[in-house]
């Protein structure tokens, strides 16, 4: 698996050179009377390294952001400027999984690149989804993901 928390130096150096894509999952994460939404949050990143595993040797999985109830004009500055960071690191795509609380996230035209690409998908978290909705998200992440492959030649 290509995520920052398990890859080491030498096996990026061997990879690097075929890794294109990055995928960037954001979550909400909003705590209440020390009720914590681990189902969806967890829904998201197993979404994430799914469609990373089915995708293995041309994508990288970055940690998670998760808002834990930030002002919303904050966060958004905090996404925008991981973008615009992102966009100088020498990736061509990068993939921005979230939650319906974020889906914003891909509105934002500032962040246009001719030479940096950026999708967002939107990733229901519902504690009532179940694995066939699970695998529905995987796959339509997937399959924009190579469209979007495919597109940028």
């Amino acid at each position: 698996m290509m995520k920052l928390c398990t890859v080491d130096d030498q096996e990026w150096q061997q990879v690097a050179p075929f890794v294109d894509t990055l995928i960037l999952p954001v979550a909400s994460c909003l705590m209440e009377q020390k009720q914590v939404p681990f189902q969806s949050l967890h829904r998201l990143e197993r979404v994430a390294e799914r469609v990373e595993q089915g995708l293995q040797g041309r994508v990288f999985l970055l940690p998670t952001i998760v808002d834990y109830g930030m002002a919303a004009e904050l966060f958004r500055a905090v996404i925008h400027n991981t973008v615009q960071s992102l966009q100088k690191s020498g990736f061509a795509h990068l993939v921005v999984l979230t939650d319906e609380k974020h889906t914003h996230l891909g509105d934002d035209e500032s962040l246009d690149s001719p030479v940096f690409s950026m999708i967002t998908k939107v990733v229901s978290c519902e504690p009532t989804d179940d694995m066939w909705e699970l695998e529905k998200h995987v796959r339509e992440a997937t399959e924009s993901i190579v469209q979007n492959w495919q597109n940028s030649y």
